[in-house]
């Protein structure tokens, strides 16, 4: 292991020098609680929930990358004018942070011509008021996977979402 130039903190003790005595009383108790903790540091994030200390949250599945959904989407005409052959794959803005895309199954097609550039104007909220974005959202969504599965164009080994999900998937922004 490479040691760093930063100093140790005095009174800390590396974890691997910490040697529980097996004779001790604690020592099973002490065994399981760190292979707990070893198991969730692993697969959650530790949340600090009130004074309780830190709990541990599931972390949020990631989100899903599809070049031939994207590719499939950007094909269809501009949700917003509906002008054809100068498409891209917007993904929603809603619940997004920065510098993170939304799921690729949420994508919906806008234009990118210079001059009616929908996509840029989407991303920038000037095509849609921020209190209807939501909206606009879901029904460009429930729209592009309607329109690709009419056309036979959804992607092969893509699961297709059930309709009646369509309605709710956007608020979670959770993929399908």
């Amino acid at each position: 292991m490479r040691r760093t130039g930063w100093a140790r903190k005095s009174g800390t003790t590396p974890a691997r020098a910490l040697v529980l005595e097996p004779n001790s009383a604690h020592h099973g108790a002490e065994c399981a609680q760190a292979a707990i903790k070893k198991i969730v540091r692993s697969t959650a994030v530790m949340a600090k929930i009130g004074g309780l200390g830190t709990t541990p949250c599931p972390k949020a599945p990631k989100p899903l990358r599809s070049r031939a959904y994207r590719a499939a989407v950007a094909s269809l005409e501009c949700y917003h004018c509906r002008l054809h052959g100068h498409s891209q794959a917007a993904h929603p803005n809603t619940g997004k942070t920065k510098g993170v895309k939304a799921c690729d199954s949420l994508c919906f097609p806008m234009c990118c011509v210079s001059g009616n550039d929908h996509h840029r104007q989407f991303d920038q909220y000037e095509l849609v008021p921020r209190a209807d974005m939501q909206a606009y959202e879901e029904a460009a969504h429930r729209w592009t996977v309607a329109t690709l599965l009419a056309r036979g164009m959804w992607p092969k080994g893509m699961e297709v979402p059930a309709l009646d999900r369509l309605n709710s998937s956007l608020p979670s922004m959770a993929c399908m």
